[in-house]
């Protein structure tokens, strides 16, 4: 039980700090994304060839770019509370500047997510740059 509490030690102290918002929404991209590969592998899975060695370096892949993705769109949050001084946390600017941000980067999130499954439906792709054109 005791090295149970020193292997999440590190968790805690990452979730309880003032970035706990910004590494709670990374992780909630990354799982999402996830959560949508996974959909898409089985929803092609007539057309797929299961080596586990290409499943698993595409889903390497896709974590990398998730990560990339997801850090991309949290990066001016992660500016703002390294430069925001620490005694002005929690006040009407801090929460009106948090809320919103995180709102607009949610909502495109989740925007994204959802749009990739007619994306696949009709192409058979993630987003690419036929998404662009498109």
């Amino acid at each position: 039980m005791n090295q149970k509490k020193e292997i999440l030690k590190p968790f805690h102290k990452v979730f309880n700090s003032r970035f706990s918002v910004l590494f709670s929404i990374l992780s909630l991209y990354i799982i999402f994304s996830g959560i949508i590969r996974i959909v898409f592998l089985f929803w092609s899975s007539k057309d797929l060839d299961f080596n586990l060695l290409f499943i698993l370096r595409a889903f390497f892949t896709g974590f990398c770019y998730d990560f990339a993705v997801g850090t991309l769109f949290l990066l001016l949050y992660s500016v703002y509370l390294l430069f925001f001084p620490k005694k002005w946390i929690g006040s009407r600017f801090d929460k009106i500047f948090t809320y919103v941000y995180l709102a607009i980067v949610l909502l495109i999130i989740y925007f994204s997510l959802l749009a990739e499954i007619p994306f696949w439906d009709e192409f058979g792709v993630r987003f690419n740059f036929i998404a662009v054109y498109y």
